[in-house]
């Protein structure tokens, strides 16, 4: 509708001290949500006729570009939907790595401009039960990548999740953290290898995380990892209504202690997202 393709145009920022000269980069992190996904019985009091992905593909499209960013960490994109995104972030900037989860619904994607990153290594890989050795559905991508800017090397880990969902879930999403704690230590001391005397690191990690700030699986990651959140003050990433209003902080980029925030999306308010949570 005419509305929301004007909230999807009107973009402020809470943050922004852009402007010190000094080597930056953006991150975008985002759960597009599976097209097989958005249904009238997951989403009871949308229209629906913004449920169906001819109509959320050419706004995700839309906002992909709006947002120009050097990363993008996007959960739940189906296969099948993946021209959605490749068109909107073209070949000859972004390149972009797709892993899909072991049920075959959805993946992760990854896109970084190649203008500006070089890719040094990827790794992906699904959480792996330790009482069965079986795989996990999750799945997760770990990006070591090198930029230069006045004549020094820039190192960065970029590493992303989409964890186990629901309350039932949280013994599972607690192994995930542990498991992912461990390869983000690992490509630490892999990109230690690699750099010279002169040469920056830092690290981000970010993804839909399925549990809260004061849940037992994010105070791992932040207690491993001395991690900053970029959102630890908003009052919700999402916001929807199912059976009830769910209102959470579920989505989260966190960064090392080698970078500092300057500029920041800020989050619609509650009046703009409206009583029913849409």
């Amino acid at each position: 509708s005419p509305k929301n393709n004007r909230f999807l145009l009107e973009r402020t920022y809470d943050i922004n001290n852009e402007g010190s000269g000094k080597f930056s980069f953006s991150v975008v992190q985002w759960n597009t949500l599976n097209s097989k996904l958005c249904d009238e019985g997951a989403f009871p009091k949308a229209d629906p006729k913004c449920l169906g992905y001819e109509y959320r593909g050419p706004l995700i499209a839309q906002e992909l570009k709006a947002l120009d960013a050097d990363f993008y960490c996007m959960e739940e994109c189906n296969k099948n939907d993946l021209k959605t995104f490749t068109s909107a972030l073209k070949d000859d900037e972004y390149q972009h790595i797709f892993y899909e989860k072991t049920n075959g619904l959805d993946g992760l994607l990854f896109f970084y401009r190649k203008t500006k990153f070089e890719l040094i290594d990827s790794e992906v890989g699904n959480y792996i039960d330790k009482t069965s050795n079986q795989k996990m559905t999750q799945v997760y991508q770990a990006n070591i990548l090198k930029a230069q800017h006045e004549n020094k090397n820039y190192f960065l880990i970029v590493v992303f999740s989409h964890w186990k969902a629901k309350i039932e879930g949280a013994p599972i999403r607690a192994i995930q953290a542990k498991e992912i704690v461990n390869i983000i230590a690992k490509k630490m001391e892999q990109v230690k290898g690699m750099i010279q005397l002169d040469d920056q690191v830092a690290t981000i990690f970010c993804g839909d995380l399925n549990d809260e700030p004061q849940s037992d699986p994010i105070k791992t990651v932040q207690e491993a990892t001395n991690f900053q959140s970029a959102y630890h003050d908003v009052p919700f990433t999402t916001y929807k209504t199912r059976d009830k209003l769910q209102r959470r902080v579920i989505d989260y980029i966190f960064y090392s202690k080698e970078l500092s925030l300057v500029k920041r999306l800020a989050m619609p308010s509650d009046e703009t997202v409206g009583a029913n949570g849409l």
